[in-house]
This record gives structure tokens, sequence and C-alpha cells, in this order.
């Protein structure tokens, strides 16, 4: 009956938004993932992965800007 169209829409609607937030809930971040967590380095462990960076590629350079009369200033 035309009285009735309604329900089917309002059914759908919320059979939508009840999957949706099933869906939100089941898959939520949990407290202990293993994937989020961040690592837990101490200070001696960071000093030491900047020395082993570090490299001497850029030392003793220096930049060199030109002019637009093609001459160089130090």
């Amino acid at each position: 009956p035309f009285q009735w169209q309604w329900l089917y829409q309002l059914l759908v609607e919320g059979s939508t938004l009840a999957f949706f937030v099933l869906t939100g809930y089941k898959f939520q971040p949990a407290g202990d993932n293993p994937y989020l967590q961040l690592p837990q380095e101490d200070e001696e462990d960071m000093q030491m992965e900047q020395i082993m960076t570090d490299s001497g590629f850029r030392e003793g350079l220096s930049k060199v800007n030109k002019t637009a009369g093609g001459r160089e200033l130090l």
C-alpha cells in the first residue's frame, strides 16, 4: 500500500546505518596494537645513529654565488 512505502526506505537506511556502526565497532584500533607502537630508543642509540649517518660528503665545500655579469662571489 501507498502509506507504507516509507517503511521500506526506513528499513534500508536503518540497516545501512547498523552495518556501518557495527563495522566501525569491530575494526576500531586496539590499545595494544603492535603496528602502532613507537620505537623506544634511549639517547645513546640516537647519538650513535647520528654519528653513523653523518658523512664527510660536504666537508670542505663552500657555496659560490654567481652574479649577472658572470663573476663569482665568495
